[in-house]
């Protein structure tokens, strides 16, 4: 290796890593050049759709990721002849490569194939050469010689023009491509949005056509009078796809895929289809898999070759300049967030449209993707007072840039939300779509789950009440020592009160206790939420169903619903022997079990085999456990913060509890209904600190036109504005102030069969609204009211510094929680 300058023993470089994620690494070692190749000082690198779609679907750690740049050589190759050390040079290599792992663009010093190297022209910056595109060099080099065979060349153009069609011509790939077809003597025709017509002529267009028009394909075969022959299609998806075959003329002809093609479109058989992708010009074997693998192929190097001499006598004489650029910085982490932003760039033209008619609000200053994550409540706050209490709609980012902006209804347009069918409207499909349960493989929700909760359990409250306030009671004498003080986060402590109440009715007396089963209550949601964040961030939408089986996060599902088979097992058995026998019932003719999976047994419609019921029980611990853990949590912390209100509350609980001392130890919903005090508190509580900013959550699965004209388009995220609504002052007067017996009021003074903790009204949206109200809502009341009477006739509680003062509050998205982390001081009381 020939060398005129000092060279580190190491390099920076972004990389793979074990986790699959890009990352930075400062101690790359620096490569050994092989005798072909020239070692380049990187200046500036471009970033492209291949950047992150190789390492996510084809995942090797350490491999470094980048193809696209410019730089200086620094050293030479033994056998390089064609270049001195100092040259400006630009090019592309293969990122992310499993046969070479190091040989990736986004690093300080690269090194490249001589050969497949450019030579700078004088003026050229090293952005500019950097955006020239390399790998799109390549990649077209291929597609218009080799794929759609056009005649002629870079030297010597076609005599006899042809008109090819270059879908998205407004694209880096689209404009160099209309320069390239210029340069050969072709006539390229172009698509893309009316907004950039005039940026597609400007690099070669003869005539741009509107992609997101429905006549598109029908203007440009009357344009092409019905003999197009040739296509470029970067996109190759359904939609381009679709555009592209309508266009072509009826003799059929070539079509050049950039992406993977799927198999119906070979049903033609008067058009040849090919896919192309840049690295297979290097003519090396390529170790990849799912169709992208390629035979080493000696003849395509040879044409590599010749293409990229030919390609430097265009840039040499001019003839050649780079897409409009947009420089993002000079860091190694610019390039990560560029990569994270091409990436998140998902939210199509034809959304942005759909979504016209209503008004975007967004932050005015610091309009950042992190603020709509951490300050959502100020803006929903903002919009209520613009827009919703006028009955307008509006629309605000989304921090999940793939569904679109939200939509936040007014509430005029809640009664029809509330009455409408699911096939319309759907929660199922919003948390599909949020979760992305079908490539992480999480439990759904069921209409057997749905069910039996709304029937099942509410109608079998009475029978396990006591069963719930022993458990409880169990619970923290386990958790709490009998003498001295105990310090713990609130949220554990939280968590796993409301973790073994709530499986007392899931899984039954037996495994509620179990510590296994406690595990896998608790874990199941971060689970999911883990899960779902890991495929989001690391595959794009068409390569997520790799994720099952090779995401980490995604396969601890299913090592969680395999441990929850084996410990549901035993009582399915139990239980359905039990059913077959005798029908389930004891010799009094009253139910032997009195849990959910006795209940779904005992159903006529589905759910029976063992796969179901585990499910079922997975989705009822995620539905039921977290939610209801930080809204007990938050209700303990506003306790402790509102001390004038202790004597009053706790002389109304001890008067509660004689009433069941007295009769035997027993419990009734009535009993617990009375203390109208405490539920007041809680039902304040959860009006001012809220765990969700927003309710009734739903994904347009429909176009639907409200009774006044307004359009709510298919594929749109919406919800109504549940914390605005409950600090408006026209319905709770001094919203901001913590009145803990506001409802307590409002039964005496309106009606004392309204305004407890589970009623739903279009004035407390908490647990939802009408038909599709949480189901769950009398059994959280219960278990809340019970954890609460423990606690505070039970423990001395206090927060460690002994203030009053609750510690700061978590926002994320739409939503608020209790910092789980903050710690409580618990002693016993004698």
């Amino acid at each position: 290796m020939s060398s005129a300058v000092s060279l580190p023993i190491a390099r920076t470089a972004i990389v793979e890593g074990d986790d699959h994620r890009l990352r930075i690494e400062h101690n790359a070692p620096l490569l050994t050049l092989r005798p072909d190749e020239v070692l380049v000082h990187v200046k500036a690198v471009a970033i492209n759709p291949c950047d992150y779609k190789m390492h996510e679907r084809f995942p090797y750690p350490g491999a470094v990721d980048g193809c696209d740049f410019a730089g200086v050589v620094v050293a030479l190759g033994s056998d390089v002849t064609n270049f001195s050390i100092g040259d400006r040079v630009c090019g592309a290599v293969h990122g992310s490569n499993p046969l070479r792992p190091e040989s990736g663009a986004f690093a300080d010093y690269i090194p490249c194939e001589s050969e497949f190297t450019l030579k700078v022209p004088a003026g050229m910056s090293f952005e500019e050469a950097a955006a020239l595109g390399g790998t799109g060099l390549a990649t077209l080099g291929m597609a218009l010689f080799k794929t759609l065979a056009l005649p002629g060349t870079l030297e010597g153009p076609a005599t006899k023009p042809r008109t090819v069609l270059v879908h998205g011509g407004s694209s880096s790939v689209g404009t160099m491509a209309m320069q390239l077809l210029r340069l050969t003597g072709h006539i390229p025709i172009a698509t893309c949005s009316p907004k950039n017509f005039a940026l597609a002529k400007s690099f070669g267009a003869e005539e741009v056509f509107d992609y997101n028009s429905p006549d598109c394909a029908k203007n440009i075969k009357a344009y092409t009078k019905n003999t197009l022959s040739y296509v470029l299609d970067p996109f190759t998806d359904a939609k381009s796809i679709a555009l592209c075959y309508g266009a072509m003329g009826r003799a059929g002809g070539r079509y050049a895929c950039l992406e993977m093609y799927p198999d119906y479109v070979l049903e033609r058989k008067s058009i040849k289809v090919g896919f192309v992708m840049g690295p297979a010009l290097l003519g090396h074997r390529l170790a990849l898999n799912y169709g992208y693998e390629r035979d080493e192929d000696p003849e395509m190097r040879a044409f590599g070759v010749q293409w990229y001499q030919s390609v430097q006598k265009m840039l040499d004489q001019g003839k050649l300049r780079p897409h409009p650029l947009r420089v993002l910085g000079k860091s190694f982490e610019a390039v990560l967030e560029g990569v994270d932003m091409l990436k998140r760039k998902a939210v199509s033209a034809a959304r942005k449209r759909a979504l016209a008619h209503i008004p975007e609000l967004r932050f005015e200053n610091d309009d950042t993707a992190e603020r709509y994550r951490s300050d959502t409540r100020s803006l929903l706050r903002i919009g209520y007072e613009k827009y919703l209490q006028y009955g307008v709609p509006f629309q605000m980012y989304n921090p999940v840039g793939e569904l679109g902006n939200q939509v936040v209804l007014p509430m005029k347009y809640l009664d029809e939300v509330k009455r409408a069918p699911r096939s319309l409207f759907s929660f199922e499909a919003f948390s599909e779509k949020l979760f992305l349960l079908s490539y992480t493989n999480a439990p759904r929700q069921t209409d057997v789950a749905t069910h039996v909760v709304k029937l099942d359990i509410n109608r079998n409250l009475d029978n396990v009440i006591n069963g719930l306030w022993t458990e409880g009671e169990v619970l923290l004498k386990e958790a709490i020592p009998a003498t001295g003080w105990k310090t713990v986060p609130g949220g554990e402590l939280a968590c796993s009160t409301v973790s073994r109440m709530v499986s007392y009715i899931l899984v039954g007396p037996s495994l509620c206790r179990s510590p296994e089963w406690q595990q896998i209550a608790i874990e199941a949601t971060f689970a999911i939420v883990d899960a779902s964040l890991d495929v989001r961030s690391k595959y794009t939408a068409n390569w997520r169903w790799l994720a099952r089986w090779q995401d980490g996060t995604a396969q601890r599902l299913g090592e969680i619903r395999k441990k929850a088979t084996e410990l549901i097992r035993p009582l399915y058995d139990e239980r359905r022997q039990a059913i077959n026998q005798n029908d389930g019932l004891s010799a009094s003719g009253s139910d032997m079990f009195h849990d959910t999976i006795y209940w779904i047994l005992r159903r006529k419609d589905a759910g029976k085999s063992l796969k179901g019921i585990v499910d079922q029980q997975l989705f009822l611990t995620l539905a039921s456990i977290h939610t209801t853990a930080g809204t007990l949590q938050s209700i303990l912390f506003d306790w402790l913060a509102h001390p004038e209100y202790h004597a009053e509350i706790t002389a109304e609980i001890k008067e509660a509890l004689a009433e069941f001392k007295s009769s035997g130890g027993k419990w009734t919903l009535q009993r617990v209904a009375a203390m109208k005090k405490l539920d007041s508190f809680m039902k304040e509580s959860t009006r001012v600190n809220p765990m969700g900013f927003s309710t009734i959550q739903r994904y347009a699965l429909k176009s639907h036109t409200f009774k006044d004209g307004f359009v709510l388009p298919a594929g749109t995220t919406f919800h109504f504005p549940a914390d605005a609504v409950h600090h408006d002052p026209n319905i709770y007067p001094d919203p901001d102030k913590f009145d803990a017996y506001r409802f307590l009021h409002l039964r005496e003074k309106v009606d004392p069969n309204q305004f407890h903790y589970a009623f739903v009204s279009d004035m407390t949206l908490n647990w939802g609204a009408g038909q599709h109200a949480c189901p769950g809502r009398f059994l959280a009341t219960l278990v809340l009211k019970f954890a609460l009477i423990l606690l505070i006739t039970r423990y001395e509680i206090k927060f460690p510094d002994g203030s009053t003062q609750k510690p700061p509050d978590l926002f994320i998205d739409n939503s608020r929680r209790v910092d789980p982390t903050a710690k409580l001081d618990l002693r016993a009381l004698s």
